[in-house]
């Protein structure tokens, strides 16, 4: 997310979206980078605001393992941090 590259699914019909249900969490993308906190790297917590708020995204789904969820808790104060509005969901993975 932090180089701007999303999945637009608007486009995407119903029935495909429905398959998603089937499909692993990896069909959106994955990242094997760790945000830092926002003490350790302020630039990427700005940059990711920025991301976020110019596709008017509150609200993130981060599902996987150790890591994932690691990240999904830092981001729990990524309002205090930056001033934008964001509720954040981890999703282990089975």
């Amino acid at each position: 997310m932090l180089d701007g590259r999303l999945c637009d699914t608007d486009g995407v019909s119903d029935t495909a979206i429905a398959q998603l249900a089937f499909m692993p969490g990896g069909s959106f993308g994955v990242s094997r980078r760790m945000i830092g906190t926002f003490e350790e790297a302020p630039e990427d917590w700005l940059r990711l605001r920025d991301v976020l708020a110019k596709h008017d995204i509150h609200y993130l789904l981060i599902n996987g393992g150790n890591g994932s969820l690691g990240c999904a808790e830092r981001l729990v104060d990524f309002e205090k941090h930056t001033g934008y509005k964001l509720g954040v969901i981890g999703i282990p993975r089975p």
